[in-house]
């Protein structure tokens, strides 16, 4: 080697390693920013196509109301078919079928009516806290109206003594479908 390449000797190397580095900074920092970026863009894909099918499903309801408000006669057919009462046994049914469904052991039913009128169902059931959250959204996604109201957590108790905090007692309002 001559006098020349041995000078720039220590410098290439120094080039070379500050390379490496680089190339050891992209792909340890750049690749998964990159990953990321792209399962997000994903995410925002699939909300707006999400966002586009509500969207959607609130024009068609928004246009069968339409068609049944224009005409009298199925209007009245399906007044006749709503419950113009809260229709407990039906109700209690339907409270049965959604402790089931969320994975929930129904210890008790009680259904009272309120002093304004309201039909409240008080539900006593045990289970975990994701299958109370299940029994929760059971209440809200379904077709009749209800809304799960005071929601309190109750020992079993067996001679004084706690032998679980399982138990979850709900107030289940079941509202009445009024005329307009």
């Amino acid at each position: 080697m001559d006098v020349e390449t041995r000078k720039n000797l220590p410098s290439i190397i120094i080039i070379l390693a500050l390379l490496f580095v680089a190339l050891l900074l992209v792909v340890f920092l750049a690749i998964p920013s990159v990953h990321k970026l792209k399962i997000n863009l994903a995410r925002v894909a699939k909300a707006r196509a999400n966002a586009t099918q509500a969207a959607q499903y609130i024009t068609d309801i928004d246009g069968a109301y339409q068609k049944v408000a224009a005409n009298p006669e199925v209007a009245s057919l399906l007044a006749l078919a709503a419950p113009k009462d809260a229709d407990v046994a039906n109700a209690v049914v339907m409270i049965d079928a959604i402790v089931a469904s969320s994975g929930l052991s129904l210890n008790a039913l009680s259904p009272r009516q309120t002093s304004s009128g309201k039909t409240v169902v008080t539900v006593t059931a045990s289970g975990s806290y994701e299958n109370l959250k299940k029994m929760i959204a059971g209440f809200e996604n379904n077709i009749r109206p209800m809304s799960a109201d005071g929601i309190s957590l109750v020992a079993l108790e067996s001679g004084g003594e706690v032998l679980t905090a399982g138990n979850f007692s709900i107030d289940v309002t079941v509202g009445e479908v009024s005329e307009k």
